[in-house]
């Protein structure tokens, strides 16, 4: 429809062709298209087909009622005006028009001042009316297609309008009129209580993440209560917004879940209650008991200990406490002097003088001996100890970390571990769960592991195929992360493309219980030989050996450990292949 005011289509309705041509003639020079119907049949034709901005009808279409007309046009689209021509106007006749809601109503003989003048009335105020009702619309789908909960309220805090959004995050169930009170049970007294905030203040008031149950759900909403005023800056309420925060808030703490944490690795729940145990570590300076079994990162913890706390610009000192005899682990901890045994030679210095002012991490604390325990335990309580083989009282300032793969409570009952030195390292026990009671962090790992040695051995692997992940994600990798990483390196090494296979793992992995069964017949597992059947595997396998020979410079030792075999097995395996020994 054109922008002009004098534009737009009029339907010209009389049964008389003088009258319609007169009429056409008024207003055909002033711009309008003027189509025509000779009945009340013929116009609604004509409405029916195409679009009309005004209507100008008799009331005597000849044995029709032009109010039948009226009445048809306002049920199908009451936006159209209606002008009626008569000329026989009554009382009663101009009542009923009324009623059905004409827009004006002109007696014969028409005036062509008169009636340009109501047309163009009549055509401004649609035009005004379907700018205020597009307007009008799109704010109702801009309201309904806002993803926030929005609703309005009156002064008195009826429920004035609600759209899609706020009837599912808030669970209203009423209609528009209905008190607030009445529908928003489970958070309505913080709700009413920031709404009669801001009708008092008449300001935009916040309420921050909050979180409020529904039914058996807990949502977290952001609540903002802004006034609500007519174009007089009148106040005639406000309008809520409720955000549901629960899945952003999830997200947020998805993404603030560290997958790195000094050197440890891991995305998992129980990962992230621990990386949060060593921050509150590393601010206080106190004793800790780490325990785990082998493998799984104990050292590690340490590292991380020290390194974010204090004492990280102070020296690191580890010492292993297993398969250490009294006097050599005596002399390791706390040096000697020259002559105090044989062969001292030489006044040597301690691990704890050696950690002065930084952390002396004990590996393997369980192993100690009675006698070692009972001198662990006064350093600890007195910071003082002496040299093996001298008398003079030396002092030092250290952080004490001992770690554990034993249940050192039950040693303790066992009479095995004195009580006091126990309860005297555990004043924080940092519990590390082994590999298997955190899975999801396997993938993590083994990317971990596969960029260090991309790293370090100078190639460029891009990944492992899936079937690899899913065979490391069901082992029950009783070495923990160690034997996870010597599987990764073990692949690693024996890969000839660009991606890990499963083929490249080692062979306790594919032989795992927890595996598939190899591919064989029960007539073949029973009846052919053992070197029969390795030699049935022999291209990939010699292929493994050969390369892990080279890669280690043809040391076997090291070789039998990055193919997770022992020495023996090797050895059988150089002379099933055929390689020179």
């Amino acid at each position: 429809m054109a922008t002009t005011e004098a534009s737009g289509t009029i339907l010209l309705v009389d049964d008389e062709q003088p009258h319609r041509f007169m009429l056409r003639k008024m207003l055909q020079p002033s711009g309008y298209t003027i189509i025509e119907a000779h009945s009340v049949d013929s116009a609604i034709d004509q409405l029916q087909q195409q679009m009309c901005d005004l209507v100008l009808t008799d009331l005597k279409l000849g044995n029709q009622d032009g109010l039948n007309l009226i009445r048809w046009i306002k049920a199908f689209d009451a936006a159209i005006p209606v002008v009626i021509l008569t000329a026989f106007p009554n009382l009663e006749t101009a009542r009923k028009a009324i009623q059905y809601g004409i827009h004006d109503y002109l007696s014969k003989p028409v005036i062509r001042e008169k009636l340009l003048y109501v047309a163009t009335r009549a055509l401004v105020n649609k035009r005004l009316k379907d700018e205020k009702n597009r307007l009008q619309q799109n704010l109702s789908a801009i309201f309904q297609s806002v993803k926030d909960g929005l609703f309005t309220v009156d002064a008195d805090l009826n429920l004035m309008d609600a759209n899609k959004a706020a009837l599912e995050i808030c669970a209203l169930h009423g209609q528009p009129g209905r008190r607030l009170q009445s529908e928003l049970t489970g958070f309505v007294e913080q709700i009413a209580l920031l709404l009669r905030e801001q009708l008092e203040q008449f300001e935009t008031v916040e309420l921050p993440r909050t979180v409020f149950p529904f039914g058996q759900q807990n949502r977290l909403l952001a609540i903002t209560a802004s006034p609500l005023q007519n174009e007089q800056h009148h106040h005639l309420g406000a309008v809520l917004v409720v955000r549901d925060e629960t899945r952003l808030a999830n997200l947020e703490r998805d993404l603030n879940a560290r997958s790195h944490f000094h050197g440890m690795v891991g995305k998992s729940e129980r990962m992230q209650r621990i990386y949060n145990l060593l921050e509150d570590l590393s601010e206080v300076e106190t004793t800790a008991l780490i325990t785990g079994e082998s493998g799984t990162g104990k050292e590690l913890v340490a590292e991380a200990i020290h390194h974010h706390g204090p004492r990280a610009r102070k020296p690191l000192v580890k010492v292993n406490c297993a398969g250490l005899s009294d006097a050599l682990l005596e002399s390791e901890l706390f040096g000697h002097v020259r002559g105090a045994f044989t062969g001292a030679i030489k006044d040597k210095l301690g691990r704890f003088e050696m950690a002065d002012e930084g952390t002396l991490f004990l590996d393997e604390i369980g192993d100690i001996s009675p006698r070692m325990q009972t001198r662990l335990l006064r350093i600890l309580q007195n910071r003082e100890f002496e040299r093996v083989g001298e008398s003079r009282t030396r002092s030092v300032d250290v952080r004490v970390l001992a770690a554990t793969n034993q249940n050192l409570a039950q040693r303790v009952d066992q009479g095995l571990f004195r009580a006091d030195l126990y309860y005297r390292l555990k004043v924080v026990d940092v519990l590390l769960p082994p590999l298997r009671d955190r899975r999801e962090d396997i993938p993590i790992l083994m990317d971990h592991f596969l960029d260090q040695f991309n790293a370090r051995f100078d190639k460029q692997l891009s990944g492992y195929e899936r079937s690899v992940y899913r065979l490391c994600m069901t082992y029950p990798w009783p070495g923990n992360i160690r034997q996870l990483e010597h599987a990764v390196e073990h692949a690693f090494v024996v890969c000839r493309g660009e991606l890990i296979q499963t083929h490249d793992l080692p062979l306790e992995l594919l032989e795992s219980p927890n595996q598939p069964a190899p591919l064989l017949t029960s007539a073949q597992s029973h009846s052919a030989p053992r070197d029969t059947v390795e030699a049935s595997q022999a291209p990939d396998e010699r292929q493994r050996i050969v390369a892990a020979l080279r890669q280690c410079g043809g040391n076997k030792a090291k070789a039998a450990r990055i193919l997770s075999m022992g020495r023996t097995t090797l050895y059988r395996k150089f002379k099933l292949y055929g390689l020179d020994g």
